[in-house]
């Protein structure tokens, strides 16, 4: 397929170097002849006005000759792209025709239950090769929802949507879609949107799947934010002890927490030890320097997904962002809309001797 994607593409600059040919040759014969013809002065007659117009007939006579030879071969070139292009669409019709596994459909953005304070939002997915079309529809806000409405309410309220829409740009063969929702296009409305997916296969049978968003779009500021749970700031955590085993804290420590559905990712940066430790340095006893070597870990929470209302981070001294003495985690929340918000905690970790 992507050698005559290549073809075609090669042809097309063919055609276009050509037509600039044509619009050369007949600019410049243009030209040629109206340098060869000398201006006709009143005492000229007749016999040498004739030959010069005979001269320009000429000149135009092989301009056509030209042009035609060159225009037939654009024709034959843009015959040749026609037939490739079908070609190519036979070649996807028996590939989707050979489909002989499991008809399907799958949504892979957005997550179910995310928040959006931003437009045009986009959906993408997959299906099998067999798939004919996907029609969507969308659903959501009040149906009462109008002027008499709000003003009884003493409000405002979501406008109600229901379309269903045909991916026009989704063939047969095909084997991924994108779908994207506008406030302006009557498929996106404030509050809870609700969307099914089906996918009408080859063999006739179709299949659904199903998911719904939040959007804040026309619907006032979403309340974006993050916040730490556990455990809490300045909290002390003794990680060994012989006298009392039973003080200890089992690693790794586990920070909880919470966002606004309109987070996108998180985004943890954690700082410890003494930045001037230098583990290269010895002291007047030729050992070690007695200084907690410094750490600076940044790491984005890789099972949190947009959507997602509550988090997990982890620490622990094989994974370099724990260390003795005190500990600090910086937890950046990403909105959708580009902003950020960032919260702090601070733990200590201690050995009992």
């Amino acid at each position: 397929m992507s050698q005559e994607k290549n073809l075609k593409n090669l042809v097309w600059i063919l055609i276009v170097i050509i037509l600039l040919t044509v619009s050369f040759i007949v600019y410049d014969k243009v030209l040629s002849v109206d340098k060869d013809v000398t201006p006709v002065e009143p005492e000229l007659d007749t016999e040498v006005i004739e030959e010069l117009e005979e001269k320009v007939e000429e000149a135009k006579d092989e301009d056509d000759d030209e042009v035609k030879e060159l225009e037939e071969k654009v024709e034959d070139l843009e015959e040749k792209v026609e037939d490739l292009e079908e070609e190519a669409k036979e070649e996807e019709k028996e590939e989707a025709v050979a489909y002989e596994g499991e008809n399907f459909i799958n949504l892979i953005s957005p997550n179910d239950g995310a928040g959006f304070s931003t437009e045009p939002i986009e959906f993408t997915g997959e299906v099998s090769p067999n798939t004919e079309k996907i029609v969507v529809t969308a659903t959501g806000g009040n149906p009462d929802c109008n002027a008499d409405f709000e003003a009884s309410y003493g409000g405002t309220c979501a406008k109600y949507i229901n379309d269903t829409y045909t991916l026009a740009s989704f063939e047969l063969g095909d084997d991924s879609f994108i779908y994207r929702v506008k406030y302006e296009w009557d498929n996106l409305t404030g509050g809870m949107n609700n969307y099914k997916f089906t996918a009408h296969f080859d063999d006739g049978s179709s299949k659904s799947t199903e998911l719904s968003i939040e959007s804040y779009v026309n619907a006032g500021a979403i309340p974006s934010m993050i916040s730490v749970s556990s455990p809490a700031d300045g909290s002390t955590f003794i990680t060994a002890s012989q006298e009392n085993p039973d003080k200890v804290t089992q690693l790794p420590i586990k920070f909880t927490g919470s966002v606004s559905i309109n987070t996108t990712k998180i985004v943890v940066t954690a700082t410890g030890g003494d930045i001037n430790c230098d583990e290269s340095s010895l002291d007047e006893l030729n050992q070690p320097p007695f200084c907690i070597m410094y750490f600076k870990d940044i790491y984005t929470l890789k099972d949190f997904k947009h959507g997602d209302e509550s988090f997990i981070y982890r620490v622990d001294f094989k994974w370099d962002n724990l260390t003795m003495d005190k500990n600090t985690y910086t937890f950046t929340a990403h909105f959708d809309d580009g902003s950020t918000q960032s919260e702090q905690v601070t733990i200590y970790i201690e050995i009992e001797q």
